[in-house]
């Protein structure tokens, strides 16, 4: 049988993906404030190639991004922020269904 111990620290990701413009700078600002400095951004890419999942409630053409934090944490901190998606998105033009996130972590 195994020992129990702590967890050790992951490293939290997000996916972001909006078709409002300006939403990406937006999230990435209010993100690094509470998660610390983005270490890792991948490329834009297009969600639509490979699911029309959001197309009707957020559009047809979806942009997407994949971002990795600096800052290490305990994976019972990152499961609560799996909430990221029900905070308030003010600063952003249009319905604030136009931008979701979704947290992850990987150790």
């Amino acid at each position: 049988m195994g020992q129990i111990r702590k967890p050790a620290p992951v490293l939290l990701f997000v996916a972001v993906f909006s078709s409002v413009d300006g939403a990406f700078h937006w999230a990435k600002r209010r993100l690094e404030a509470e998660f610390g400095a983005v270490e890792m951004e991948s490329d834009t890419f297009a969600t639509e190639d490979f699911t029309d999942y959001y197309a009707r409630d957020m559009g047809e053409k979806l942009p997407k991004k994949l971002w990795g934090f600096s800052r290490f944490d305990r994976p019972g901190g990152i499961v609560a922020d799996q909430g990221l998606d029900q905070r308030p998105r003010r600063g952003v033009s249009g319905p604030s269904s136009q931008l979701s996130r979704q947290a992850g972590f990987e150790s």
